[in-house]
């Protein structure tokens, strides 16, 4: 007769491995995927707010753009300047191009100038316009700027309280530090508007 050594005979199936199997997944098994789970959610929250507040960013600062652009444009068109009011104290923006008036006795926008905001009250969000100089240094002092486009192309910024009139920038930026900040420089010369990150 021939012998088989016990180890290597067939042992019917554990009952433990078989009632496991029936059971599913242990409860440590369902937390640790839970804590994944969330940790995934927390960090993908955390991106798209930082997204939207860089998205919110660059499209005040590429309006504001467009805002100067058009006056420039209608300017060199019409042979009459135009003008692109920047009040920095509400985060707003105003211009003789999107249909507003300026009121050149009082060296301001009339009082009927529909305006753009994009501080805490507006419908945009929280965004900053900040004066600054060419270097991107700002300057908080001011509380607003006319940018004036004359029918030969050149533009002219006046800020105030001042009345300093001189080739100028003002920075758009988000509340949120780590957001990208951008600055709208405006050269006096040319009347060109660029558009860089600092």
């Amino acid at each position: 007769m021939k012998t088989v050594h016990p180890l290597l005979v067939d042992s019917p199936p554990d009952s433990s491995i078989r009632k496991r199997q029936e059971e599913g997944f242990t409860l440590i098994e369902m937390a640790i995927t839970l804590t994944i789970i969330g940790i995934l959610i927390g960090a993908s929250i955390i991106s798209w707010g930082r997204m939207r507040q860089n998205t919110l960013v660059e499209s005040v600062a590429e309006e504001a753009m467009s805002a100067m652009t058009a006056a420039r444009t209608m300017a060199l068109a019409s042979r009459q300047p135009q003008y692109v009011a920047i009040d920095f104290a509400n985060e707003r923006i105003a211009s003789t191009a999107w249909g507003g008036t300026y009121d050149a006795v009082n060296k301001t926008m009339a009082a009927s100038t529909r305006w753009r905001s994009y501080g805490a009250a507006s419908e945009v969000g929280n965004v900053d316009l900040v004066s600054s100089d060419s270097t991107g240094a700002l300057k908080t002092t001011a509380t607003s700027a006319i940018y004036t486009f004359t029918p030969r192309g050149t533009a002219e910024a006046t800020t105030l309280p001042s009345g300093s009139s001189q080739t100028s920038s003002f920075v758009v930026r988000s509340k949120d530090a780590n957001i990208t900040t951008k600055r709208l420089l405006v050269t006096s010369s040319l009347g060109r508007v660029k558009l860089t990150k600092l």
